[in-house]
């Protein structure tokens, strides 16, 4: 059972291995049934006990007050690798420790253009950064480097605040990727170009980097990471106590030259990549709405409270949030755990339409409807249309 065998991985584990000062938080895997739960403080023997709602995806929460690292061992088919992904949640409890503040508006994620000079220069950026982490010679890497730069000041002109959202993003999840890399290696024991070969595979999937700009910046981070393994050694709590983007911490390592003109001309590839991902879009939202079963139309004023930023898809004035949503309908809080379908106005958090696919038809009473799973919903229901009308509450 991968729960035991990581256990026992994790007895005698040593975090300052991967990063100085490294401290744990609890952590806890679990799987659709029960929660194993160690190293938190109001449970100095661990804790079992049933799955609950707080329990989603691989992430940080706080359980009982109490930065928690989580991962879902049934999403997974090895300890090794399960074991690297408590590593990397850890260090999101780490960050949290030291009091971590470069994080990313992640509604600026969600709104990421699609613009083809972005997608060209991108593309031609994270090819270099690859290229320099593998290039030997100090003199030609450097090189490398200045071009990696160049391109990334150039897209900073053409997508403004949006570069900044990347450059956060590699901030607070490079280093996660990097000490997970690690960690899985020495879990492992394979060389680290093997491992290497695995994160480079996503890293270079110029397709899914440009559909899923988010995690596409994890590679991007942990590269800047390895790369400054190789030009400093004490680069790491520098990091920790900076206020700077990883971006601009590793700019300081580099002798930078004086900028050339650079030809953004999007060719063939650029604009495959851009109907790629337009209609790769489409298509997902395209298929929530051919799916099969009673199809739910709440309309009036809601709130977004919170929702997971690695599962949205957006299009126009449409997100899809493909694993979870939390939001005030009539001022009752509500956490609907499938695939929704939501239409905002001015901002993602204010919507006025959305779109469920529930399996039976709701229990409709004379001002609310109940849905299993989710619960009851006042409003004025309409038969015909399936569409509940609530009030302006928010």
């Amino acid at each position: 059972m991968h729960e035991v065998k990581v256990r026992d991985m994790m007895k005698n584990i040593n975090l300052e291995y991967y990063w100085p000062n490294f401290k744990s938080v609890a952590y806890c895997l679990y799987n659709s049934e029960t929660v194993y739960l160690y190293n938190h403080p109001n449970y100095p023997s661990n804790n079992i006990f049933p799955w609950n709602e707080l329990f989603s995806a691989d992430s940080l929460i706080l359980y009982e007050d109490f930065p928690t690292a989580i991962v879902n061992i049934d999403r997974y088919n090895d300890s090794e690798t399960i074991y690297s992904l408590i590593v990397h949640e850890l260090f999101h409890g780490y960050q949290y420790l030291y009091n971590e503040s470069r994080f990313p508006n992640e509604l600026l994620g969600v709104q990421y253009p699609i613009l083809l000079e972005n997608i060209e220069l991108r593309n031609k950026e994270r090819r270099i950064l690859y290229q320099a982490l593998l290039e030997s010679n100090a003199e030609a890497r450097n090189q490398l480097l200045n071009a990696f730069i160049f391109m990334r000041e150039k897209r900073k002109e053409i997508i403004g605040e949006y570069a900044q959202y990347e450059f956060l993003i590699e901030s607070v999840e490079g280093p996660a990727w990097y000490v997970e890399s690690k960690a899985l290696q020495k879990a492992s024991n394979l060389p680290f170009d093997e491992i290497l070969k695995t994160y480079s595979s996503k890293f270079l999937d110029e397709y899914r980097s440009n559909l899923q700009i988010r995690v596409s910046c994890y590679g991007s981070g942990m590269f800047l990471c390895l790369l400054l393994d190789q030009l400093t050694e004490e680069w790491k709590e520098a990091f920790t106590q900076s206020t700077k983007t990883l971006y601009e911490f590793f700019k300081e390592y580099i002798v930078i030259q004086p900028p050339y003109p650079l030809d953004i001309s999007p060719d063939e590839e650029s604009m495959s990549i851009y109907n790629y991902v337009k209609g790769e879009k489409e298509k997902v939202i395209e298929s929530f709405i051919n799916t099969i079963g009673f199809h739910l139309f709440i309309e009036g004023n809601m709130t977004v409270t919170a929702f997971d930023p690695m599962n949205i898809v957006s299009s126009n004035n449409h997100l899809l949030h493909q694993n979870f949503i939390k939001l005030k309908i009539t001022g009752k809080d509500y956490y609907i755990t499938q695939p929704v379908l939501t239409r905002f106005t001015e901002k993602i958090q204010t919507i006025n339409h959305l779109h469920l696919i529930l399996e039976k038809e709701p229990t409709i009473l004379n001002n609310h409807i109940e849905i299993d799973g989710i619960g009851k919903i006042e409003g004025s229901y309409e038969e015909d249309t399936h569409v509940l009308k609530v009030s302006e509450k928010g």
